[in-house]
């Protein structure tokens, strides 16, 4: 949120979303008294009645606080985002089995996805991917 203001006055005459740890009518409020236009709500809208996801994580949404939550790095190991590869974009994640057992094996899911990108530049399946 500090950086909204430096970021308007930056790019001003280009409209500011804000986004990131906004979740109630005070955080929307302080984005706009800050010059962005609108703001960007991704996490909160995981928890409303209307999402899709399982009552058990809109649960662990609601009960967590802002420190509870890691960076997820080995996610973008295991599956990077699409255009995020230059932005060092890392995302945010609740503690889950998932993320610790590949936290633990976070060279060997780097490896094979350095391998499946190899082989699909060759057109043909990494069959031995330690050794490719």
């Amino acid at each position: 949120m500090t950086l909204v203001p430096q970021v308007v006055d930056a790019v001003s005459p280009i409209p500011v979303v804000a986004s990131g740890g906004i979740f109630d009518g005070r955080g929307v409020a302080a984005a706009l008294v800050l010059g962005a236009v609108g703001v960007n709500l991704g996490t909160r809208f995981i928890a409303s009645k209307e999402a899709p996801a399982p009552q058990e994580w809109k649960q662990a949404i609601v009960n967590s606080k802002s420190e509870h939550a890691s960076k997820a790095e080995v996610l973008n190991d295991i599956t990077p985002l699409p255009g995020t590869a230059g932005f060092q974009t890392v995302l945010r994640s609740l503690p889950t089995e998932f993320l610790t057992e590949w936290r633990e094996k976070h060279d060997e899911a780097r490896r094979e996805r350095v391998c499946a990108a190899r082989s699909s530049r060759r057109r043909r399946p990494a069959t031995n991917t330690s050794a490719c």
